[in-house]
């Protein structure tokens, strides 16, 4: 079975028929650019005010630490996956994987497996431990913004944390490993969220918006949320209305919430992009892995 074939397997409860996949990048930059003028213009921005300085902090630190951080979660999954990767390697991995999750496939999926694949994961083990570690993010996203949001909005703080219980533990259990390799992806999936709601907490500073940490926190579980969901490219849209109906249980304006989303989003595709250049990413992915089969690779 081929890679793409089990990557469409895995991820079958969650798939668009093919007929709708383009219809759907068109309804996602819709939303995602009449969102964003939208939240714009209710915002009655002054863009004088707007700190530049901030959202120059979060492209140039925000964005590389992010990435960062990815390649060390793309290192411990392929260490769970019985191999090991560089860091040269695992940071390239990761921005041509960036790049790919904008296509209407499971471009990043795609992109990490057959980085595994071709550092000797068998494919049956590579397609299970990138799964189960994109629900080891969710998970401890929800688990951080019920927490953050449990004396805000105590119904949502329930629920976020139930949901956020329940798929850490599908996340072990599907990862099957446990000790110091588990607790090791654990740290970088909440390291990922701290990050990502300190992003987000400067890009609503520099568009002059009081937000504590508490609300950034919240905030911060929107992408992990809206990529889950499988729908919409990278969650393009999904997550920066995800992000406007979170800011609103939490006593933010949703204007805020999907306007400082979807900024956040564009400095990080342009950070991206700094980097790949910075890194010279060259990734020629070979049609012979992509197609092998695991063979008697079962794990």
């Amino acid at each position: 079975m081929s890679l793409f074939e089990r990557l469409q397997r895995a991820g079958a409860w969650r798939n668009v028929p093919q007929r709708w996949q383009t219809p759907l990048l068109v309804l996602s930059g819709i939303v995602f650019l009449g969102g964003s003028v939208y939240a714009y213009q209710n915002m009655s921005l002054d863009w004088s005010n707007v700190n530049i300085m901030l959202l120059a902090l979060v492209l140039v630190v925000g964005t590389p630490a992010t990435i960062a951080v990815n390649a060390a979660e793309l290192r411990v999954i392929t260490a769970i996956g019985g191999s090991s990767m560089t860091w040269l390697t695992a940071s390239r991995t990761v921005v041509i994987a960036t790049a790919a999750n904008m296509l209407p496939l499971p471009g990043a999926a795609v992109v990490r497996t057959h980085a595994l694949v071709s550092h000797g994961v068998a494919l049956t083990a590579a397609v299970r431990v990138i799964l189960a570690s994109a629900l080891c993010w969710v998970g401890v996203a929800a688990l951080v913004a019920g927490a953050a949001a449990a004396f805000r909005a105590g119904l949502f703080a329930a629920l976020m944390a139930i949901f956020g219980s329940v798929i850490l533990v599908a996340s072990v259990a599907a990862l099957r490993t446990t000790g110091r390799l588990l607790a090791r992806l654990v740290w970088i999936e909440l390291l990922t969220t701290l990050l990502h709601a300190a992003r987000l907490g400067l890009v609503l500073a520099a568009l002059t918006v009081s937000v504590d940490v508490g609300a950034a926190l919240v905030l911060a579980a929107a992408a992990p949320l809206a990529a889950t969901a499988g729908v919409f490219p990278s969650g393009l849209g999904l997550s920066e209305a995800l992000a406007a109906g979170m800011a609103a249980t939490i006593g933010l304006t949703a204007a805020a919430g999907f306007a400082a989303t979807a900024l956040m989003r564009v400095i990080g595709l342009a950070g991206t992009a700094l980097v790949a250049l910075v890194l010279g990413t060259s990734f020629r992915p070979s049609s012979a892995v992509l197609d092998r089969s695991d063979g008697d690779g079962q794990d």
